[in-house]
């Protein structure tokens, strides 16, 4: 039996059209699910149960072995972005750790950041190329496969298919809007407040 109560982590709520003006809001009283949550995302509800299983363990891999990148040089590893690029390498690591709960928990005070969608963004494309360009990455490369396939994709069309990774979104305001400095002066301090 499983005792463990329920993740609840203090995260600002944001508006999507007004955060990169600097409208970085105080918390809500109750917990919703981050957009890109699993249970929430429109790609990985749409898949079956197995392609499912798949994925999570992909993405949760790929994050993990960002962190451990991002944690040994944040200098030498860093995330690239429109709001990545933004905040200072050493704040890099903060937004994966938080990426990763909220993906995974249903308690989560913000259904968009756009760090953290940016993010989320600028790490699986690099695992979906690197998956295409390297035979070092054929264990990426098999669960990416299984995972279009399960949505109709023939093995050979995966990687020929340069619009495959854009399937995962549900769209790329991260990547027409970008933050100014008051909203990444706010960020950082609520990312320092949360650690």
């Amino acid at each position: 039996m499983n005792s463990a109560l329920p993740i609840e982590i203090e995260t600002p709520t944001l508006n999507e059209y007004t955060f990169h003006l600097g409208n970085v809001q105080g918390t809500e009283p109750e917990a919703g699910m981050f957009a890109y949550n699993f249970k929430h995302w429109c790609f990985s509800t749409a898949l079956n149960k197995k392609a499912l299983a798949t994925f999570k363990s992909l993405v949760n891999d790929i994050l993990e072995y960002k962190l451990e990148q991002l944690l040994e040089d944040s200098e030498i590893w860093h995330l690239e972005g429109n709001w990545m690029d933004k905040l200072p390498h050493r704040f890099h690591a903060l937004v994966v750790k938080n990426l990763q709960k909220a993906m995974n928990t249903d308690n989560w005070h913000m259904e968009s950041d756009m760090f953290m969608e940016d993010a989320l963004h600028d790490i699986l494309n690099e695992s979906f190329n690197l998956s295409a360009d390297h035979e070092d990455h054929c264990g990426e490369r098999n669960k990416w496969i299984s995972v279009f396939k399960s949505i109709g994709y023939k093995e050979k069309e995966v990687f020929e298919n340069e619009t495959s990774p854009d399937e995962l979104w549900w769209d790329l305001d991260f990547e027409m809007l970008s933050p100014n400095k008051k909203a990444v002066q706010k960020y950082c301090e609520f990312l320092l407040k949360a650690y």
